[in-house]
């Protein structure tokens, strides 16, 4: 690897190909190389960026500080059905307890990703589509599937 980037100094876009290749062998390389290239700027440069931390805890804007309280206030109240109205808690919850924590987390990345206004409305008509679906299965106490229906929804829905 040192040989490599030695190889490479003079072009930028070749050490970036290499630093996405093997991470951590470039990082030990550039840390091998400092000390007899620190005149180096480009040197210099990776041994920045390789080793920077920010020392400061990034609580986010405002705004998203707005946003979470919110989804999370929605949460909250979806996760409290079976309160207000009269619904039988087992029931809801063996069946909803992933509709109340993923669709405020994809909110939040949507929103923070800024997706379209189509992936959107994929990502929401696949929630409601699952909903509906999980919540229409019989309530039949020895059956696996809405255990499986659940744990394949839920497989799905965190990989979008």
């Amino acid at each position: 690897m040192k040989d490599e980037i030695l190889s490479n100094l003079d072009n930028p876009a070749q050490l970036e190909r290499l630093y996405r290749a093997d991470k951590p062998g470039f990082k030990r390389a550039i840390k091998a190389l400092l000390p007899e290239f620190k005149d180096n700027p480009l040197v210099g440069f990776w041994n920045e960026r390789l080793n920077f931390s920010n020392e400061e805890i990034s609580w986010g804007t405002s705004k998203e500080l707005v946003f979470v309280i919110i989804a999370s206030l929605l949460a909250g109240i979806v996760a409290k059905l079976p309160a207000l109205i009269n619904i039988d808690e087992e029931f809801f919850y063996l069946r909803n307890i992933g509709f109340i924590v993923f669709p405020p987390l994809t909110a939040y990345f949507a929103w923070k990703n800024k997706l379209s206004i189509s992936k959107i409305a994929l990502i929401a008509g696949i929630t409601v589509v699952g909903l509906i679906f999980i919540n229409s299965l019989p309530d039949v106490k020895k059956s696996d599937t809405l255990l499986l229906s659940c744990f394949i929804y839920s497989y799905f829905y965190g990989r979008y």
